[in-house]
């Protein structure tokens, strides 16, 4: 291809990608900042980190920008090592990004469901950016040499495999179980534009390795803008619990305490009403002790407070925030729920008992003279 065409296309694209990811990311970020407004529910911080990836696209607009420049010699400092691997960091980060959304998603496949709900997946996914990005860097200065410059995206292609195949399975997931069939078909294209992208990125076919990428991204965007639509309706359709209107009740199951546990009678209006909760002994001390100070005191006090890692005296109500969490998963597994309905019943239990200050506090939320505690 012509070096004048090519500057033409590189320019083009650059300027593309800058424009329409800057306004796509920012148009996500908008949207995700009204559903945290609306909702506490966790797949909503899916939102933000789709939006970071996007932007990290239009940086890759603006270093194709700059290469135009190089391609025409107004640019000389831009060397096309330097340029293959810059891109090919952006591109990871992307994926990266893309990967750390994953687990925010409401709908999971179950055959890879384990591996994105794992603790380590965050964990996982940083390690493997860090070393792509190392080994990518050593190439870029020429401490680690390849056999063709085109193989310095030869990591960024491993990791966007990996990145693809998640993707795909999420985005088909989500898209069949809100009943949009067509757009997991459009996911799936989607996906097979993004693995041809990637295979010319390893080649020297420039006008085809920009197509795809362009044809990709447009597709992806708009993708992710319909999982977007389709959070910001789910949220409209949740119901959260009116702490106000709720009523809680505590009392031993057994005096004896004999392999009986503790109970508990909860009512959330309009969640559910009057339901009846068995708990453990740690978890019926702990709620006890919410209670106890909350209905000894006015509604401005009633606050725990939350040991500080760094402290080793002990004397605090709570030792870390996981008593909190174990408490909430008990209390969800007692109430009856759909398999892929109990993280959104979690997420409204947290939002609905508790409230949590900027000083490691935590308290109650429903009112005092809601409270009863039996001897």
């Amino acid at each position: 291809m012509e070096t004048t065409s090519l500057i033409s296309i590189y320019k083009f694209f650059g300027l593309w990608q800058f424009s329409v990811c800057v306004f796509s990311g920012t148009a996500l970020i908008f949207i995700w900042k009204n559903i945290s407004q609306e909702s506490q529910q966790k797949f909503d911080r899916g939102l933000l980190w789709l939006s970071l990836a996007i932007y990290v696209w239009a940086l890759s607009g603006i270093l194709d920008l700059l290469y135009s420049y190089q391609l025409s010699g107004q640019l000389p400092g831009l060397s096309d090592p330097i340029y293959q691997g810059t891109q090919s960091i952006l591109s990871t980060l992307n994926s990266a990004l893309i990967l750390f959304s994953l687990p925010y998603f409401k709908h999971i496949p179950t055959i890879v469901s384990p591996i994105i709900k794992s603790p380590t997946w965050k964990f996982l996914v940083s390690i493997t950016f860090g070393f792509s990005a190392i080994v990518t860097f050593l190439m870029i200065t020429g401490i680690v040499i390849p056999s063709k410059i085109r193989f310095v995206f030869s990591i960024d292609f491993i990791y966007a495999i990996f990145t693809l195949v998640f993707l795909g399975f999420i985005l088909w997931e989500s898209f069949t179980k809100r009943g949009l069939k067509n757009l997991s078909y459009l996911s799936a294209i989607a996906i097979a534009c993004t693995l041809l992208a990637q295979i010319f990125k390893l080649d020297d076919h420039e006008f085809l390795r920009i197509f795809f990428s362009c044809t990709f991204k447009t597709i992806l965007i708009m993708l992710f803008f319909a999982l977007a639509l389709g959070w910001a309706k789910e949220v409209a359709k949740i119901v959260l619990p009116n702490s106000q209107e709720s009523y809680l009740l505590l009392f031993p199951m057994n005096k004896n305490r004999i392999n009986t546990g503790a109970q508990m009678v909860l009512t959330l209006t309009p969640l559910f009403q009057t339901h009846p909760i068995k708990l453990t002994d740690k978890a019926f001390q702990l709620m006890t002790i919410f209670a106890s100070k909350k209905a000894a005191q006015n509604q401005l006090e009633g606050w725990l407070e939350i040991k500080p890692k760094s402290d080793k005296s002990g004397n605090y109500d709570i030792k870390d925030y996981n008593e909190i969490n174990r408490l909430i998963d008990q209390i969800t597994k007692e109430i009856p729920s759909k398999d892929d309905e109990s993280e959104e019943l979690r997420n409204q239990l947290k939002f609905a008992l508790f409230e949590y200050s900027n000083n490691r506090k935590v308290r109650l939320k429903i009112p005092s003279n809601n409270i009863s505690i039996l001897e």
